[in-house]
């Protein structure tokens, strides 16, 4: 319990960082678990990634459409983190909506069907590189497969080894640094 507690309390912590940032565009507080994981492994990154945003399997989505989700099994037997960088070129919502000289506060989500229909339209990144953090000691094996490790980029067998076992927030905050390095700064400061 205690430690689901811990959990919890750092998905504040970093929805609070978020908010400070100005980079928060939504949290979800019950992120779809449900979303059958093979399923994504037959489809572009393109695809998946309009699957994990419509089927609402992240815990945050950044301003940027970027999404954040974190998983822990009850009993502390796998954590999977992950960052999903979105793959398109396109305005933010909050830049859609200044478009047609609208702001979040007024128009809120009203105009949400509009802007996927945007999102469908716009071209696609040339590069983009999720991230994905694992604990899961079932799959130990030396030399190959690290208990703790990172994934980053996709269709490759990259496994980054930790010594330590990341927290939501130790997470978070890689990603921050490494993908946002101008956030970071403003985190900072």
């Amino acid at each position: 319990m205690a430690g689901i507690v811990k959990f919890e309390s750092q998905l504040n912590l970093i929805e609070f960082i978020l908010k400070k940032l100005d980079f928060l565009e939504q949290r979800n507080e019950f992120p779809n678990t449900i979303l059958d994981i093979s399923v994504l492994r037959k489809g572009s990154y393109h695809d998946n990634w309009r699957i994990l945003w419509k089927e609402k399997y992240f815990h945050f989505q950044l301003k940027d459409n970027s999404l954040l989700y974190f998983k822990i099994e009850s009993d502390f037997s796998l954590l999977s983190y992950s960052f999903y960088q979105c793959p398109h070129e396109c305005l933010t919502y909050e830049q859609f909506l200044a478009e047609f000289e609208f702001d979040v506060e007024e128009a809120g989500h009203e105009f949400f069907n509009d802007y996927e229909i945007y999102l469908d339209g716009c071209g696609l990144k040339s590069n983009f590189s999720p991230i994905r953090y694992d604990y899961y000691p079932k799959d130990y094996r030396a030399g190959i497969h690290p208990a703790s490790h990172f994934h980053i980029g996709l269709a490759n067998e990259i496994r980054i080894g930790c010594e330590k076992i990341l927290e939501p927030i130790s997470f978070f905050l890689f990603v921050l640094r490494q993908m946002y390095p101008a956030y970071w700064d403003m985190m900072l400061n």
